[in-house]
């Protein structure tokens, strides 16, 4: 804080002073401190006659002080006939004028507003760089005004000009560059999730993030990630992307499968066992648990598979019991080879 003396127009000329015959009523104060723009009498002495308070010059800065040394106090009191004596050890006042810095979250609200009327998207956010906050007068609260304003579309740039109108002194002054982002709302997970759990809306939230960091690979509404399961883990706040997700499995390996064939009007189940895992619509190997045939289904819901009628089987597993490894098995992006039965074998 800057230390100044008391400008030439509060101080007069040294006078003598004949010391008063009705006492020291009035004495000085030792600090200070102001809430408007000028100095009156009474900030400096305490005990003054009625009537006899008056405005005696401006104010410092905001965040400044001035010391009135005692040589200035005499004078003073003499040029507004205080009655005070001063002694040999008659201290100096300290004059001093509280502020406060601005925020910027008081500041880029203003510069906000006058940017959409310059074609910037009324749903953004503003970055800025090397912001100092400006120190105003403690008792102003008044925002900004704007003196000047530049806007590039293309790149959301800015740079304004701001003006705090503080009464009584000179305005404080403000440059403020930076840039205009669109933001845009997105689905994150609200908690963690393990790998495999299924998406339900309770599970998501949305949060706002600069359109830049937004790609194809995002998922961008909750309706896309509902009912998918998670490839991996992923920890709340977790942005979404569409490679995280796949589709939930009905089927898992080694789980009792209900087996459904339909063809001319008839339906016969089976019992089988699961060969893969597989989500809606998957084909998959299953083991039919009476004749040990290798079948290829189609899941069609929770441990449920249908079997195209006609189907052959892929193999017969050993009757010695357990699954075939799914390495052993024809994958299923490539046609399957089948096998034809002997007279007098069991179907699939």
């Amino acid at each position: 804080m800057r230390v100044h003396r008391l400008p030439v127009m509060l101080a007069v000329a040294l006078v003598a002073i004949t010391p008063a015959d009705h006492g020291r009523a009035a004495q000085p104060r030792l600090v200070v401190s102001l809430h408007s723009d000028t100095v009156r009498l009474s900030d400096l002495f305490s005990g003054l006659e009625p009537g006899q308070d008056c405005t005696i010059g401006p104010a410092p800065a905001a965040g400044q002080r001035i010391v009135i040394a005692k040589a200035q106090l005499v004078a003073i009191a003499g040029q507004f006939s205080v009655d005070w004596q001063p002694g040999d050890s008659s201290p100096s006042v300290i004059v001093e004028r509280r502020g406060r810095q601005v925020p910027r979250e008081q500041i880029l609200p203003v510069i906000q507003a006058a940017l959409v009327g310059l074609g910037a998207p009324a749903d953004s956010e503003l970055s800025v760089s090397n912001f100092m906050a400006p120190l105003v007068p403690a008792e102003f609260s008044g925002l900004p005004d704007i003196e000047s304003l530049t806007y590039d579309n293309g790149n959301g740039q800015f740079i304004a000009q701001l003006a705090f109108d503080t009464p009584g002194s000179e305005p404080v002054r403000l440059r403020i560059a930076g840039t205009a982002e669109e933001l845009v709302e997105v689905p994150v997970l609200s908690h963690p999730l393990a790998a495999g759990s299924v998406i339900g809306l309770q599970d998501l939230r949305t949060i706002r993030v600069r359109r830049r960091l937004v790609s194809e690979r995002l998922v961008l509404v909750s309706t896309d990630a509902i009912g998918m399961a998670l490839r991996h883990q992923m920890i709340g706040g977790s942005l979404i992307t569409h490679d995280a997700l796949t589709r939930p499995l009905l089927v898992s390996r080694g789980m009792p499968v209900l087996l459904r064939i339909e063809g001319a009007g008839l339906t016969l189940t089976m019992q089988g066992e699961a060969i893969d895992g597989g989500a809606l619509d998957d084909r998959i190997h299953i083991l039919n648990s009476s004749s040990r045939a290798v079948l290829v289904a189609q899941v069609i819901g929770p441990g449920l598979a249908r079997v195209d009628p006609g189907a052959a089987p892929v193999m017969l597993a050993s009757a010695q019991g357990g699954l075939p490894p799914s390495s052993s098995l024809p994958s299923l992006r490539e046609p399957a080879q089948s096998v034809a039965f002997e007279p007098g074998s069991s179907g699939p």
